[in-house]
């Protein structure tokens, strides 16, 4: 009985889920009115003072909530009055009350979240702040992790969810696995919870602003999910942001305190975009299915290429009341965005709304990315920027340094010495220790700094260098250079060419034999390699007389012949010569020094 029970109970949740939509409520004739009172949010040029709230009293208004997300109230007002508030010269705007509804391990691998945990990050430390129906924080998977729960509703007055949709959403965020088909995407995160609809999935613009204003006044949260709004608005305009500037303006500062706010695009097909996903400073989520195709509920348009993403939301397992179930909807593609951000702060607390913003969009996957998603050219009206991908968005905001070597190719003469500067970069706000190794190449020595500390954003540069004996073998040699953190490690190289040293022949070292000798026959300077061969034909010498031969680019592969003449009249024979050298590569090689 049991069995069946639960069977029963998960197939109506099906039902039920799966038909859950963003409605319309946008137009005067859908404001809700107590009597002849119309219940409005009256937003104001500046906070509003103790005569902007006699002034409504004295038109028989009554003020029903004060927020400071917003510098203005929600109150309820007579319908004929509206137009006269309007008018007064400090009020920006009056916006209708319009009711909002409610807009589901399959997710978690298809954005590649179980890759993230396998690197260690769940989540934990980060909270997300969910607007919904309220949670069933009895339930197991969300065992003492609900941090504050409230409720905006009169009629609801505990965060108890007699809906489900809420639990369902905050399932895929963070269900802790305790059924592992329905772990959420962060599920180490804790939650802060409003509940802002009440038992039939319905709640009002002035509960969502309430519960905007609670998340950045109470708690720490740096994320806000809501699977929720209005009817469709923007189509083909990128945004919303002048349909109600009240609910524009409450997110808008959410985002200014550094709360990234992610809300469904809406289950309303080519009909659009409602609020607040269409809101320029939301992150808006449509959804795909398990092929990543968008079914054709999936609320498209301009918006969604301005500001917006897609994810899995269709047949997504998550929790529910007393249980769990299967649901689809831009409902459930949300909070799978709003979980990936969980992974993303957790890999770099300092992300700002704009970075996580620019990183969710840079980093989705496409049809250029691998793996590749049917998108074709992004950003576009159906699929946004692409579909996020947790891994990618983990690894691409992970604090980290990179490896760079100036020169990475070094040209050295047997018996000389050199150097390379290894730069170590910061990316993403890296400011560690980076340990610094090297590999080693038998009878050559070579010294490497051990590590080197970044600053934020900075960069060290460390010292590779080699030394050489007339001994050493020609050839290239590769050093690999690794630097190290932690769990990071990255490498780069350096090659090193070694020539053979330039000496000279035995006729060079023979004293006066042939060297003061008119018209000798000529003394080579050879390379024991045959790779380079400079030649000079002597007819005496000028004593103390010096002569560079410097050779420019020289290319070691290749046969090159240099020849100079030392001329000195006959009476000179017997002067000495000083300082004779040959200058490679900056290297100077002695041809001979002193002699007679």
């Amino acid at each position: 009985m049991a069995e069946h029970s639960y069977i029963t109970y998960a197939l109506i949740s099906l039902l039920v889920l799966s038909l859950i939509w963003v409605q319309a409520f946008g137009n005067s004739s859908a404001v809700r009115a107590g009597g002849e009172k119309a219940r409005v949010i009256i937003l104001f040029k500046e906070k509003p003072n103790a005569s902007d709230e006699s002034f409504i009293r004295s038109n028989d208004g009554e003020i029903r909530q004060k927020y400071d997300i917003i510098t203005g109230f929600a109150a309820s007002v007579p319908q004929d009055k509206i137009e006269q508030i309007k008018s007064r010269s400090n009020v920006l705007s009056v916006d209708p009350d319009v009711e909002v509804h409610a807009v589901g391990l399959i997710g978690d691998r298809q954005i590649r979240a179980d890759q993230v945990w396998a690197k260690g990050d769940a989540g934990a430390g980060v909270p997300v702040a969910i607007l919904d129906s309220g949670i069933n924080a009895s339930h197991i998977e969300f065992s003492g992790r609900v941090l504050k729960c409230r409720s905006e509703l009169s009629s609801e007055t505990t965060c108890n969810d007699l809906n489900g949709h809420g639990t369902h959403v905050a399932g895929i965020v963070g269900a802790a696995g305790v059924d592992v088909n329905a772990k959420g995407v962060a599920p180490a995160t804790t939650f802060y919870i409003d509940k802002v609809m009440d038992h039939t999935g319905s709640g009002s613009l002035s509960s969502i602003i309430a519960g905007i204003d609670w998340v950045r006044t109470s708690t720490n949260a740096k994320i806000i999910s809501m699977s929720l709004g209005t009817d469709s608005i923007s189509t083909s305009q990128p945004n919303c942001d002048s349909a109600y500037p009240s609910l524009t303006s409450a997110v808008n500062n959410a985002v200014a305190a550094g709360i990234s706010v992610v809300a469904a695009a809406g289950n309303s097909g080519i009909n659009g975009v409602g609020a607040p996903g269409c809101i320029s400073s939301v992150i808006a989520v449509g959804a795909v299915d398990s092929t990543n195709q968008i079914p054709s509920w999936s609320s498209v348009g301009g918006p969604l290429a301005d500001h917006g993403v897609v994810a899995p939301g269709v047949s997504i397992y998550s929790t529910y009341l007393g249980g769990y179930a299967y649901a689809s909807g831009t409902s459930m593609a949300t909070p799978l965005v709003s979980g990936t951000i969980a992974l993303m702060l957790k890999a770099n607390s300092q992300l700002t709304p704009a970075a996580i913003k620019t990183s969710l969009f840079g980093s989705a996957c496409t049809q250029n990315t691998s793996p590749s998603c049917p998108t074709g050219p992004v950003p576009n009206n159906t699929f946004g920027h692409g579909r996020i991908d947790a891994l990618t968005e983990y690894n691409t905001v992970y604090p980290n340094f990179s490896l760079s070597t100036s020169p990475s190719a070094l040209s050295l003469v047997a018996g000389t010495s050199g150097s390379a500067k290894i730069t170590v970069t910061s990316v993403n706000g890296f400011n560690s220790l980076v340990s610094l190794s090297k590999s080693s190449v038998s009878g050559i020595t070579s010294t490497l700094n051990a590590g080197v500390t970044l600053p934020p954003g900075g960069s060290a540069i460390a010292t590779f260098g080699i030394s050489t004996t007339t001994g050493t073998p020609a050839g290239t040699y590769t050093y690999a250079i690794t630097g190290t953190s932690g769990t990071l490690i990255h490498a780069t190289s350096v090659q090193v060419t070694i020539t053979p040293p330039m000496l000279l022949n035995n006729a060079f070292y023979s004293g006066t034999d042939g060297w003061l000798k008119f018209g000798g026959t000529g003394y080579t300077l050879i390379n024991e390699g045959g790779a380079a061969k400079i030649s000079g034909n002597g007819y005496g010498v000028v004593a103390g007389m010096e002569k560079t031969v410097s050779i420019a680019n020289r290319d070691p592969s290749k046969l090159m012949t240099l020849s100079f003449d030392w001329r000195a009249r006959s009476d000179y024979a017997g002067s000495s010569v000083t300082n004779a050298y040959v200058n490679i590569d900056g290297n100077q090689i002695p041809l001979v020094t002193g002699g007679t």
